[in-house]
């Protein structure tokens, strides 16, 4: 008979390690190929668990338990490398990142040391969008999970021990409430279910639960050892086969991969595939060094999709595994065993000084706003207006103040005159126009009312994705739109101004909106929201502009400019044919929809930003565009003006 758990060290654990964090990589690396590797985190909240209550168990039994020996040994073994990786990270930034994104590496570097990551993803953007790449310390919040794990866990185990309650029931029941809460959150507020440590925390339960049946010493045959740890192994097996970033994850996919670890794990470190597969030399070698290479593979990579593009070489992928491999030895063996060797607190108030450090540098780069006269920021002309356009996303309140409508979390709602002879309406694409207004650059009476990430359809029922920070009340804006232009007697011009679908693709894409049950695509949900707004405001006696909108580039501005020598800068200007080819599906529809509605007018802004051959990136005032779709202060001036000159716009009235 062999023991159900093992309290003492398992090579068979290091070696799940090992599992978990070449997944992790796999999919960082090469994500078409392994599609289901982010599971990888998950089989290491499960061990974590195991590691962390088996320690803190065997402490309670032996009544050695201390809270600060507990947390001494936690900052020697988290901040070491992490403080190696994240000073590493600062410097490499101050070479290679634009101000904008040096205040946000600044912000992340700060937050992985106050671990609150996943906190920070959560207001962000996905970490599944492509944008994430471009997010070197992104991968923390796994680390901030745990982490908030570790400042709850010692706790409430000491209570339970003290107070003799029965273990079992205590872990059960608030896993069972953590895995409600994630299973509830999946549906409502997906995001929140991947980042939150509360939809999280079940999973780490799970492992808690392990290292208590291991201090209870129970007991399972070699037969049995042997079927736990076979179904382990299918159950990730599956979980790699079927989860990918589609998935709606954690959900009921993330009992795949955490069962999986579960039943390997408590099979013991004497089944037949423990002990020949996890327990072999590489494995153990790997799963050794898996925290530090965890730590350094993802910056890597995202420091080279910053400099090479999303789509690095798959020669340059490769190097930068075996580099990560490397390093994360380095790290392992003359960092974190150095560090581990060190007796007594001073080691541990050390890393605390140097964490504190590299907190407040951080906090500095985020306040200074990346440290604009950085040389390699000065050598760059490059979005000086970023800071303005920031500002016309934000609402002054002018729709409480003037049309006293209770502000929506989602609403941006900004006037400069009491009695606002134009109303801009849309999405960001209407507050980077709004931008030149904003920074006075131009003057229009006039007042913004437009929500992030909406169409703005009244007539349509709105359900949120949460792919983004902002995009909950759509059509609750939309409604305002219409009860501003009502109450507002001065506003004799609204013009609309609204991200459309960018493909035939896309605009064969399912919407968020539904009309009478039924899901619209994003071309039918223009049809219908867009001519329903238009025909409510030419009811109320308004001129309706529709602006088309502008051209898309094939990459932000930033990802075309060469940041090292031996890296030729990415080209972002469409040509012509390209744009052509790309919008006939739009622009056909866009033909069907005018004629329904006599009196709308149409501007098109495409000479701002076209000639006879291609669509540019800057002309001589600087660059037309913030990102690859967001237009800057300096085309908003210029896309105004035209509007004015067309006569659709009045004259200077401020």
């Amino acid at each position: 008979m062999s023991y159900f758990l093992q309290p003492e060290y398992r090579a068979d654990v290091d070696g799940l390690r090992a599992v978990a964090v070449l997944a992790v990589v796999g999919f960082h690396v090469f994500p078409k190929s392994i599609r289901g590797g982010f599971i990888g985190v998950d089989i290491f909240f499960v061990i974590s668990g195991f590691l962390i209550s088996i320690i803190i168990l065997a402490n309670l039994r032996s009544n050695t338990f201390s809270i600060i020996n507990f947390y001494n040994r936690r900052v020697r073994r988290i901040f070491p490398a992490l403080i190696v990786v994240t000073i590493i990270c600062l410097i490499l930034g101050w070479f290679l990142l634009f101000a904008d994104e040096y205040a946000q590496l600044g912000k992340h570097v700060a937050g992985g040391m106050a671990f609150i990551s996943n906190n920070l993803s959560y207001r962000e953007r996905g970490y599944f969008d492509s944008a994430a790449y471009a997010k070197p310390m992104l991968h923390l919040w796994s680390l901030a999970v745990e982490e908030q794990f570790y400042i709850i866990w010692p706790t409430f185990l000491a209570i339970i021990w003290n107070r003799r309650w029965n273990f079992l029931w205590a872990i059960f029941l608030v896993g069972v409430l953590s895995f409600v809460v994630n299973i509830y959150f999946i549906n409502s507020n997906p995001k929140a279910a991947f980042f939150w440590s509360v939809t999280r925390f079940w999973e780490l339960m799970l492992g808690s639960t392990l290292a208590y049946l291991t201090i209870q010493k129970k007991m399972v045959g070699e037969f049995a050892a042997n079927i736990l740890s076979l179904t382990g192994f299918m159950l990730l097996f599956l979980g790699f086969a079927l989860i990918n970033g589609d998935s709606k994850f954690p959900g009921w996919f993330a009992l795949l991969p955490v069962m999986g670890t579960f039943f390997v794990i408590a099979a013991g470190p004497s089944a037949y595939l423990n002990r020949y597969v996890l327990s072999s030399r590489v494995m153990v070698v790997v799963g050794l060094i898996s925290y530090p290479l965890y730590l350094w593979h993802w910056p890597l990579l995202s420091f080279l999709q910053i400099i090479e593009g999303d789509n690095p070489s798959l020669q340059h992928r490769i190097i930068l595994v075996l580099l990560s491999l490397f390093l994360a030895w380095l790290t392992y063996h003359f960092v974190e065993l150095k560090i581990r060797a060190t007796i007594g607190y001073k080691a541990t108030l050390s890393l605390l000084a140097v964490a504190i450090g590299v907190f407040v540098v951080s906090i500095s780069i985020k306040m200074t706003g990346g440290m604009p006269s950085r040389e390699f920021n000065e050598k760059m002309d490059f979005l000086r207006t970023l800071d303005v356009f920031d500002g016309s996303r934000n609402s002054d309140k002018s729709c409480t103040k003037f049309n006293h409508l209770n502000l929506l979390d989602e609403e941006v709602c900004i006037s400069n005159s009491k009695n606002p002879e134009v109303l801009f309406v849309g999405d960001s694409h209407a507050m980077a126009l709004y931008s030149a207004i904003y920074a006075k650059k131009i003057g229009v009476s006039s007042m913004l009312v437009a929500g992030h990430g909406c169409r703005l359809y009244p007539n349509l029922y709105y359900v949120p994705t949460y792919e983004f920070r902002f995009d909950n009340n759509c059509t609750a804006i939309a409604a305002h739109v219409l009860e501003v232009a009502k109450s507002s007697s001065s506003i004799n011009t609204v013009v609309l101004v609204t991200q459309h679908p960018y493909s035939n693709q896309d605009a064969r894409a399912l919407s968020k909106y539904y009309w009478d049950g039924k899901r619209l695509n994003n071309e039918d949900a223009f049809s219908s929201g867009e001519g329903y707004l238009v025909k409510q405001l030419l009811g109320l006696g308004k001129r309706v502009v529709f602006v088309i909108d502008v051209p898309r580039l094939k990459n932000d501005p930033r990802n075309c400019v060469q940041r090292v020598s031996f890296v030729d800068a990415r080209k972002c200007e469409t040509t012509i044919d390209e744009l052509k080819a790309m919008r006939s599906g739009f622009m056909d529809t866009l033909a069907e929809f005018l004629p329904k509605y006599p009196g709308l007018e149409i501007f098109s802004p495409f000479d701002v930003f076209c000639d006879a051959g291609s669509c540019k990136l800057k002309d001589s005032g600087g660059y037309l565009y913030n990102d690859e779709h967001h237009i800057s202060v300096n085309a908003s001036a210029k896309v105004l003006e035209r509007m004015r000159l067309a006569g659709l716009l009045p004259a200077d009235s401020l």
